[in-house]
Order: C-alpha cells, then sequence, then structure tokens
C-alpha cells in the first residue's frame, strides 16, 4: 500500500499506473487517515512544499513508513533508514517511479515475508495475481473485510468477480480473503504488546470475541496457536492446501488481467 497525497495530476498518473497492478494507492485524504490508523502502509509518496495535515502525519510515523518526496524542480529524495538520499532531477515515467519506490523500501515487510512463506507451503511460485490480493488484504485488512472492496479495487461487482472465480474453478474471493487476514493475525500477535484485543479492530472484526471465533472456525486454531512456529506453519500449510492447490494455483493465470488491468 502506498500513500500519495499528490496534487501534481502529471505525477498522480504516473504513480498510479506504475502501482495500482501491484498494490493500492490511495490520494484522498480520508482513505490515507484511514491507512494510518488501521492499516500498514508501506511507502509514502509526497510533493515538497508546504506541509498538509495528512503529510504531517505521514512524516509522524517515523522511520517505518518510507517516504519518497518530490521537489518541484525534478529534484527527489526519498528517506528511510539509512539517512536521506538525493537522486538528481527524474522523469516520472512509471517504470522509474516503480523503481524508486522499491528502492525506498524496506527489505523485507512483514507481509512480503508472509508472501514468500504463503509460497513455500504451497510448493510453488505464487501467482501475481495472488500476491497482488495479498498484499491488499494484509496491509488493510479491515478495507478487505468483504469481497465489494476487492471487486471495487478490480472494476467489477461482487457478484461479478464471485461469478469469475467460480468459472474458472476458483474457491470464492472471500475465502482468499478471509484466509490471509488470518495469516496476517497469526503475524500481528508476535508483535510487542500486541493482543487479541488490540488486533481484532485493523482486521475488520468488531470485537475480540468475534475475531477469536472467526478465526479458530476458519483455521481449527486458537488465535495463540497459531503463533507458534509449529502453528503458524500448520496455518500455511491448510491455507495452501484449500486455496492453492497445482489446478488452483494454474487457474489463477485465467483472472490474473483483473488485477494486471487494474491500472
Amino acid at each position: 500500500m502506498v500513500l500519495a497525497p499528490i496534487r501534481n495530476p502529471t505525477l498522480l498518473r504516473s504513480v498510479r499506473h506504475a502501482l495500482l497492478a501491484v498494490e493500492d494507492v490511495f490520494t484522498r485524504e480520508e482513505d490515507i487517515f484511514s491507512a494510518l490508523h488501521r492499516g500498514f502502509p508501506g511507502a509514502s509518496i509526497i510533493e515538497s512544499g508546504p506541509e498538509a495535515r495528512v503529510v504531517r502525519a505521514i512524516r509522524a510515523v517515523g522511520q517505518d513508513l518510507p517516504i519518497v518526496e518530490i521537489a518541484r524542480l525534478g529534484v527527489l529524495s526519498f528517506s528511510s533508514p539509512p539517512p536521506a538520499v538525493v537522486i538528481p532531477p527524474i522523469d516520472t515515467a512509471p517504470a522509474r517511479m516503480r523503481q524508486l519506490i522499491d528502492q525506498a523500501a524496506l527489505p523485507m515487510t512483514w507481509v512480503e515475508r508472509l508472501l514468500r512463506d504463503l509460497g513455500q507451503a504451497a510448493g510453488s511460485s505464487l501467482p501475481f495475481g495472488v500476491k497482488s490480493l495479498g498484499r491488499r488484504v494484509l496491509e488493510f485488512p479491515s478495507r478487505y473485510s468483504r469481497t465489494s472492496a476487492v471487486a471495487a479495487a478490480v472494476g467489477l461487482t461482487p457478484g461479478a468477480l464471485k461469478a469469475r472465480f467460480q468459472r474458472f474453478g476458483l474457491p470464492s474471493p472471500f475465502a482468499y480473503t478471509a484466509w490471509l487476514r488470518a495469516l496476517g493475525a497469526s503475524d500481528l500477535l508476535t508483535w510487542p504488546g500486541m493482543t487479541t484485543d488490540r488486533v481484532a479492530f485493523p482486521l475488520g472484526y468488531s470485537s475480540s470475541g468475534n475475531f477469536c471465533w472467526a478465526f479458530r472456525n476458519l483455521t481449527g486454531l486458537r488465535p495463540s496457536e497459531a503463533t507458534t512456529i509449529d502453528g503458524r506453519m500448520l496455518a500455511l500449510t491448510r491455507l495452501a492446501s484449500e486455496l492453492l492447490s497445482r489446478e488452483q494455483i494454474a487457474a489463477w493465470a485465467r483472472v490474473e488481467s483483473l488485477f494486471t488491468n487494474v491500472a
């Protein structure tokens, strides 16, 4: 997920074209504040100059949110550990914007690590569409607690998206989002100070009790069990066996265009 409170229309088009097929790009102030409050953004692109409230909020996150800053004269800098770097004038071609975001991003986020581990559990490289969906759900799980959000992201109605999956022999989109949210929970609960009460809200559940019931009903595990090495591996294996069989991975090639054409 990339936060991009950008006013320049040319730059904004370039950013969206470069990134939308891979991950969410939020440009509206209300969406950005929601993402900062309930999601886990991976990077931000801002313009230099007088800073609006939303930009100050982005900077306040600190080093956990890499920032690519573009100056009016075309000079770009990005700040993330290590210290900020200044780059000569740039063009705004989508490929260049993608490269700059990748340069600024943290080496291996918890989302990328989970997707890597899921691919290992499935015994295959994850299809592009699964990675794209996985990033969206794991970085902003409360937004994707309903299939309608996934459908909106790819420009379809919920019914049309479900029908597309069924046509090619895939489980429902909701099955994928539910499992991805559960997998994200198993990682979040290992973070210092995290409890079921604290993760329920960002995961899109109304209460800790609701979250615990849904988690166990889906995975067969209590949330605390899924935080152990054995429990996490069991959850990954069950997800892979239910949703990422060899046939299902092959079928994802038939729906991949939904995600590659997002931009």
